[in-house]
C-alpha cells in the first residue's frame, strides 16, 4: 500500500479543483468570512490610534452590516448605498485632514477601502482583494510604529490573513489548531527568502524615516524655560535616547557619570521671568555649517582620546540633538547635521522619527579661553531694565567688596550649598522669579538654580548662559549602554573667563552632589521618590524591563539601524568584499540551498503527507489490513472495501462498516470533530 494507491479516496472526497476564473466566482464560506473579519480587526486595530474617530465607528457599523448578511438577516448594500457610503467617507476624510494630502490621509483612506469592501464582499474574487488590501495595511502600521514588538504583531496579522485565505479555497471547515498549523508553516517557508532579500538588497533609506505623526512624538522641553518647566518633566519616564559608547585602546576611557552632561540648546536672552534664544541665534542659524566652525575657538589637546559614541533618539520634533562637549565630528544616516556657533549640532529638519547618529567628542578642550567676540560678551550680560532689584542689588555688593570673578561664582555657590533645598515640588515664582527663589522661596529644581546663578553672573558682569540637555543617565548591562530619560532632564549654567573660555557650572550640584552623582532619584527625600521612581525599581520586573528595553534597543541598532555601512561591514567581513559579482553569488548560493531544500521537503510530503488529516488515519488503518492480505482496488469506495473484506472476515464486519461510515461522515459531511473516534474506532478494532 502506498500513497498513490490511497489516491482514490482524497480525489473522489475533495479534489476536483475548478479552473481558475470559476473558482474566483464561487460564493465564499462562512469560515473564510469568519477568519476574514478577525484578520481584518488585527490589521487596522494599532491605526486607529492615528486615524480620524469616526473610522473605528465605520468599521463597527460594517461588521454589524457583515454578521446580520452572514445570519442571512439583512441583504447586501444596493449601488445607491454603496454610492452613498463611498461619498459620505470621501468627505469625512477630506474634513478630517482638510484638504491636505500626505501619508496620513492616503491611510485612513486605504483603512476605509478595506473596510467598506468586507461589506459587499460575495465571492472569493472579493476576499482575495481584502486579503490583499490587508496585506498593504499590515505594512502601513510600520508607518507609525518601528518597535520590535508591533513586528512580532505584524507577523501575527500577516498569519490570520494566510488563515482567510487557506479557508477560502477549503469546501470544509478545518480545526483551529491544524488551520493556524498550516498557514504558520506558509510564513515560517517565507522567512528564510525575507532574511535574504533583508540582507542582501540594496539599501536605499529606511521606510519608516517617513515624518508622518505630526502631532504625536513630541516629549522632551521646549526651546524657552520658565520657573517648573524641567520640575513636571523630570516626573516622565519617557526614554529621550539611548546612547552606546565605542571603546578601545584608541579612545578615551569612559568618563565618569557626573560628567555625563547632554548639551541640547544654549539660552541667552533673559526677560525677567523667562530664558529664551537670543535674535543673534535665531537669525544665525543661517551661519550653520556642515563641519567645525572656526568660530568656535575650540583649543584642544592634540595627544588627547577622542570619545566616539552612537547615540538612538526617540523622535521629539525638534532639529536639536545631544552631545557631549565638545563634538567634532557627526554624521548619521537621518538626514544632514550642523554645527551651530555655541558648540552644538543640530539636525537640518525635525526629528520626527527615532533616529541614529554617531558622535566624535573631545572632552579635554577650551572655548574661547582668549577672547570673546564684543557682540558674543554683550549678549551674555544683558539683563532687563527692570525687575529682580534685590538680586542685582547682591551681585553689585559682592562687586563692592573687591571680589573676583571666580570668587563671585565661589559666593554665590557657596550661597546655594549653606541655605537652599533641592526639591521637585518647588512653590510658584512671582514676576520677579529670581528674587522669589534667592531671597523668599529657597526651595527650587534645576531651572531654578541655573537661572537665578545665570543672572547674578550677569549682574555682576561674568558672561552667563543657561544650558538645556540631560545629565546622566541609567546605565543597561545587558547591552552596554546608556538609557537617558526625561526624568535626566537638566539645566546648568556656563560662563565665560578670560583664560579658560567657557566653563561650565552646575548649581544644582553645589546644593544636591547627589543629583550629579547618583541621579534624580538617590537625591530626593522619601516624599517626593514616588513621584519620579519606576513602579518596579529594584524589583525583577525592574530587571525584566531592562531586558526588554535591550531587546528593543538590538532591533533598533541591527534591524531599523542596518543601513548601507553596515551592510557593506557585513560583506566584507563575510563575503571578503563588497563587489556585486560576490553579492549576487551569494544571493544566488542561498536562494538556490533554500529551493533546493523545499523541493526535497515536497518530494518527501508527496509521498508521506496527506491533503486532510482523516485520510492519514485511514491510511495507517489500511496499511494493517494489508498485512492480513487485504487491499483495496482503485475506485473501491472504503463502504465497498469493508464489504468486500467482510465476506472473508465476517467478524469484522460491523466494525469495519462503522470505520467507512465514519470516515464517509468525516470526509463528506467535513465533520472534523469525529476524527478522534475514528482514530478510537480503528484501534479497537481487533485483526485477528
Amino acid at each position: 500500500m502506498d500513497v498513490s494507491s490511497f489516491k482514490w479516496a482524497s480525489k473522489k472526497a475533495h479534489n476536483k479543483p475548478p479552473n481558475a476564473s470559476d473558482a474566483q466566482h464561487r460564493w465564499v464560506s462562512r469560515y473564510a468570512l469568519a477568519w476574514l473579519l478577525v484578520a481584518q480587526a488585527f490589521c487596522i486595530l494599532p491605526l486607529f490610534i492615528y486615524l480620524p474617530f469616526w473610522i473605528p465607528v465605520l468599521w463597527l457599523a460594517a461588521l454589524v452590516w457583515r454578521v446580520q448578511i452572514y445570519r442571512g438577516a439583512w441583504r447586501f448594500p444596493s449601488n445607491t448605498n454603496k454610492l452613498i457610503l463611498s461619498a459620505l467617507s470621501i468627505g469625512g476624510l477630506i474634513w478630517s485632514y482638510a484638504g491636505v494630502i500626505g501619508v496620513e490621509p492616503l491611510v485612513a483612506f486605504l483603512v476605509v477601502s478595506f473596510v467598506l469592501k468586507l461589506v459587499e464582499a460575495r465571492k472569493r474574487g472579493d476576499v482575495l482583494l481584502i486579503i490583499y488590501v490587508g496585506f498593504i495595511t499590515v505594512s502601513a502600521q510600520f508607518l507609525f510604529f518601528q518597535t520590535m514588538f508591533i513586528a512580532i504583531y505584524g507577523c501575527l496579522s500577516i498569519l490570520l490573513l494566510l488563515c482567510a485565505w487557506n479557508c477560502t479555497y477549503r469546501s470544509h471547515s478545518v480545526p483551529l489548531r491544524g488551520q493556524l498549523s498550516a498557514s504558520g508553516s506558509l510564513l515560517l517557508q517565507s522567512i528564510p527568502l525575507m532574511l535574504v532579500l533583508f540582507v542582501a538588497l540594496p539599501r536605499l533609506g529606511s521606510l519608516w524615516h517617513v515624518p508622518i505623526p505630526q502631532n504625536t512624538g513630541k516629549t522632551g522641553f521646549s526651546d524657552t524655560m520658565s520657573p517648573g518647566d524641567f520640575s513636571s518633566l523630570s516626573k516622565s519616564r519617557e526614554v529621550a535616547f539611548r546612547v552606546s559608547f565605542l571603546s578601545d585602546e584608541s579612545r578615551a576611557p569612559l568618563p565618569s557619570r557626573s560628567l555625563w552632561y547632554w548639551r541640547g540648546l544654549v539660552l541667552d536672552e533673559f526677560d525677567g521671568r523667562s530664558w529664551s534664544l537670543s535674535k543673534r541665534q535665531l537669525f544665525g542659524r543661517r551661519n550653520t555649517q556642515r563641519g567645525v566652525p572656526e568660530s568656535w575657538q575650540l583649543e584642544q589637546d592634540k595627544d588627547n582620546k577622542l570619545l566616539e559614541y552612537n547615540v538612538l533618539m526617540e523622535p521629539h520634533q525638534q532639529q536639536w540633538i545631544f552631545t557631549l562637549m565638545a563634538p567634532v565630528f557627526t554624521s548619521s544616516n537621518y538626514g544632514h547635521m550642523y554645527f551651530t556657533p555655541n558648540y552644538l549640532t543640530r539636525f537640518a529638519k525635525p526629528v520626527s522619527s527615532r533616529s541614529n547618529y554617531r558622535v566624535i567628542s573631545n572632552l579635554d578642550y577650551q572655548a574661547a579661553p582668549k577672547e570673546i567676540f564684543k557682540n558674543v560678551k554683550a549678549q551674555n550680560l544683558r539683563l532687563p531694565q527692570t525687575g529682580n532689584p534685590k538680586s542685582l542689588a547682591l551681585a553689585k555688593q559682592w562687586r563692592d567688596e573687591g571680589l573676583s570673578d571666580r570668587e563671585v561664582i565661589e559666593r554665590a555657590l557657596s550661597m546655594y550649598r549653606e541655605s537652599f533645598t533641592y526639591t521637585l515640588q518647588p512653590p510658584l515664582l512671582g514676576q520677579d522669579s529670581v528674587d522669589d527663589f534667592l531671597f523668599t522661596s529657597k526651595r527650587g529644581f534645576c531651572e531654578h538654580f541655573a537661572s537665578s546663578f545665570s543672572v547674578l553672573m550677569r549682574a555682576a558682569g561674568i558672561p552667563a548662559r543657561v544650558v538645556l540637555g540631560y545629565q546622566g543617565g541609567e546605565y543597561n548591562p545587558v547591552e552596554n549602554y546608556i538609557i537617558v530619560r526625561q526624568s535626566d532632564a537638566h539645566a546648568w549654567a556656563e560662563l565665560w573667563l578670560e583664560g579658560s573660555g567657557w566653563i561650565r557650572v552646575d548649581p544644582t550640584a553645589a546644593v544636591s552632589p547627589l543629583r550629579i552623582e547618583q541621579g534624580l532619584e538617590q537625591s530626593l527625600t522619601e516624599d517626593e521618590k514616588p513621584l519620579v521612581s519606576g513602579l518596579f525599581a529594584g524589583s525583577w520586573l525592574y530587571k525584566l524591563q531592562l531586558r526588554l528595553d535591550a531587546l528593543s534597543y538590538s532591533w533598533h541598532t541591527w534591524v531599523l539601524g542596518y543601513d548601507a555601512d553596515q551592510q557593506k561591514s557585513l560583506f566584507k567581513n563575510m563575503l571578503g568584499g563588497d563587489q556585486a559579482w560576490r553579492i549576487g553569488l551569494f544571493f544566488i548560493s542561498v536562494i538556490g540551498i533554500f529551493m533546493v531544500g523545499y523541493f526535497i521537503r515536497l518530494t518527501w510530503q508527496g509521498r508521506r503527507g496527506f491533503d486532510y488529516p482523516e485520510q492519514a488515519v485511514y491510511f495507517e488503518f489500511l496499511k494493517r489490513l494489508k498485512k492480513k492480505g487485504f487491499v483495496p482496488e482503485p475506485n473501491e469506495t472504503p463502504v465497498e472495501f469493508a464489504n468486500k473484506v467482510a465476506l472473508d472476515k465476517p467478524a469484522w464486519a460491523p466494525q469495519l462498516l462503522a470505520i467507512a461510515r465514519l470516515y464517509n461522515r468525516i470526509a463528506f459531511e467535513s465533520r472534523q470533530e469525529l476524527i478522534d473516534e475514528l482514530k478510537t474506532s480503528i484501534k479497537a478494532l481487533k485483526l485477528n
